[in-house]
């Protein structure tokens, strides 16, 4: 009995590891942009505090980047904003960019922001299409609409991603968001200078052809999401998202200028603002997991610039 104890007990830690590791993105080369963006409800953690999003009373459930978006797409549609917004659009690195919505809210409203909401509509692997599909879905209103763009964004299609629509509340219940399981990388040891290197290398040679090969097609997206913006009554603003420019030094200035050329293009032809805003930011090494993820404080410092420009940017 003994025996049989142990081993059960052995297998469960053994479980357990995998379920965190499985939910955790790897070391190794990314994903493709696609996948991984979407999670059925079976992944939805259970937690009893309050209801939340299309759960049962009492209920409680963390959702990924892509349900979390379309949350705030139902939850604006119930009730449509009357003051300006912001919205953040991006993939990953933009998604760890932010300490948090509520933070920088908070942060917005010292600024002298008033009456103004901001949300983070940014998740893993994330298109200029889909974001183009949240923006149509999104009621019409005033403010900012900020479009991360970084090399992580052109080594894919601009496919239109997993099938989604807005979130649905109970009736009879105060509608809410489901806790977001934003930060992946806070509690991992940062990769050591080596390990960046290595990500370096991986992205000028396995990566280039395809930034390569999509640039033409992203840029077109990224022109068609500039129109559904203004045309659903925001101000779009191009923002060059994260990046450890310490660790890469000038091995990707090929690609960078390549993609900046094109960002730049894009904003003139729309008559748009465009932020390189790598040069600004000064975020150092140490706040970085790898090249283009930041960690809790990082966060803090971009967060606190994008502020800045917020408030310079908004529409009066």
């Amino acid at each position: 009995m003994l025996a049989a104890g142990i081993l059960l007990a052995v297998a469960f830690v053994a479980v357990a590891a995998a379920a965190r590791a499985a939910a955790l993105p790897a070391h190794g080369p990314p994903v493709p942009p696609w996948a991984l963006v979407w999670k059925p409800a079976s992944a939805l953690i259970p937690v009893q505090e309050a209801p939340a999003a299309g759960g049962a009373p009492g209920e409680v459930r963390t959702v990924g980047d892509w349900r979390h978006a379309w949350q705030v797409v139902g939850l604006l549609r119930v009730r449509p904003p009357h003051g300006r917004m912001v919205y953040y659009f991006g993939d990953s690195t933009a998604r760890e960019s932010l300490v948090g919505e509520a933070s920088w809210n908070r942060q917005l409203r010292r600024l002298g922001a008033r009456g103004l909401r901001a949300f983070a509509l940014a998740g893993h692997g994330q298109t200029f299409a889909m974001d183009a599909r949240l923006m149509r879905a999104l009621p019409r209103s005033r403010g900012l609409a900020l479009i991360g763009v970084s090399l992580s964004r052109f080594i894919g299609p601009p496919v239109r991603g997993p099938g989604a629509r807005p979130a649905e509340f109970p009736p009879g219940t105060a509608p809410r968001l489901s806790p977001w399981r934003q930060h992946l990388y806070d509690l991992r040891p940062l990769m050591t200078a080596a390990q960046k290197q290595g990500r370096v290398v991986h992205w000028r040679r396995a990566r280039t052809s395809a930034f390569l090969r999509y640039r033409a097609a992203n840029l077109r997206a990224l022109g068609t999401l500039i129109a559904v913006c203004k045309a659903r009554g925001l101000r779009p603003v191009l923002v060059e998202l994260p990046l450890d420019v310490a660790a890469v030094r000038h091995q990707l200035d090929r690609q960078r200028a390549s993609l900046l050329a094109g960002c730049r293009a894009v904003a003139a032809r729309y008559g748009v603002r465009f932020l390189p805003f790598q040069l600004a930011s000064r975020v150092p090494t140490s706040d970085f997991f790898d090249i283009g993820h930041m960690v809790r404080a990082g966060a803090a410092r971009w967060q606190a610039g994008l502020s800045r420009w917020v408030i310079r940017l908004l529409p009066r």
